[in-house]
């Protein structure tokens, strides 16, 4: 089932008014969203260009084509992208991120090739329409110390794990033909992050992640950079303008199981933030 952000973009903004409600009654001091928020959820909407590059070898070892997924098989390099992010601070230093990582979802193509393409145990001919289907998503999560911590800037690095799922399929409906590929790799990430407040209702962040997993049948490396200016509505609500730049490289090597995926993706995303 495709995520569908809509439901949760429609309880961040109720969020605040309750969050109001309850300061009110108890007579508390406004939270500052930058620093204060025990809980905060930030979700996000825009748009996603891409490059991809796939190659799905035979069962038997043999090369497939290297391919670009919006030059070689039609694929839109412009698509929706949806992110949602949850955020804890248990206590005032440290946080734990849970986070979907903004991406285009389930993109699907029919093109006539030009060329032979063999995609998998497949081999596709000249003149044959080829109808394909990609989806990539990546899980996030992580924990983060911040070294500072005043009233103006916040700095901390964070260690987690991050998980990407792949699912490729290619075909000719023609003959009936059908391959697919389904992986998930998990590897550890480590990241640095800071925000810094412009003035009292703007503040600005940015938050670089890395991973690399290096085993006998897998290789991958994936960078990551995220950064938004926020404007301050009220002390539970921030709206702002978002970018993530996702690049991402994976080779699977094991025989009957192998192929390359690549992916760069640049994402501008209307966000908003509601924290408790």
């Amino acid at each position: 089932m495709p995520f569908r952000p809509e439901p949760f973009l429609a309880l961040l903004l109720a969020l605040p008014a309750a969050a109001d409600a309850q300061a009110t009654r108890r007579g508390a001091s406004p939270p500052d969203p930058m620093l204060d928020h025990t809980i905060s959820v930030t979700g996000g909407l825009g748009i996603a260009s891409s490059e991809t590059v796939i190659r799905y070898d035979a069962s038997d070892g043999t090369p497939g084509t290297e391919l670009s997924a919006e030059e070689d098989l039609g694929f839109d390099d412009q698509e929706m992208a949806s992110r949602l992010e949850i955020t804890l601070r248990p206590r005032k230093r440290h946080r734990i991120r849970l986070g979907l990582v903004a991406l285009p979802g389930e993109r699907s193509a029919r093109q006539v090739i030009e060329e032979d393409i063999r995609f998998g145990d497949d081999v596709y001919l000249p003149g044959e329409t080829v109808e394909s289907k990609l989806r990539l998503r990546a899980w996030s999560a992580s924990y983060g110390y911040s070294f500072v911590r005043q009233p103006r800037v916040e700095f901390g690095v964070s260690v987690g794990v991050t998980s990407i799922g792949l699912l490729a399929e290619a075909g000719v409906p023609a003959r009936g033909l059908r391959e697919r590929e389904e992986q998930t790799v998990p590897a550890p990430q480590v990241g640095a992050d800071v925000s810094f407040r412009i003035s009292p209702r703007w503040y600005a962040e940015a938050r670089y992640q890395y991973f690399e997993v290096s085993a006998d049948d897998t290789n991958g490396r994936l960078t990551q950079l995220d950064a938004a200016v926020m404007f301050q509505v009220n002390p539970n609500l921030a709206l702002g303008l978002g970018w993530s730049a996702f690049d991402g490289d994976v080779e699977l090597r094991e025989v009957g199981d192998s192929g390359v995926f690549r992916q760069r993706t640049d994402s501008f995303l209307l966000q908003v933030r509601a924290g408790l």
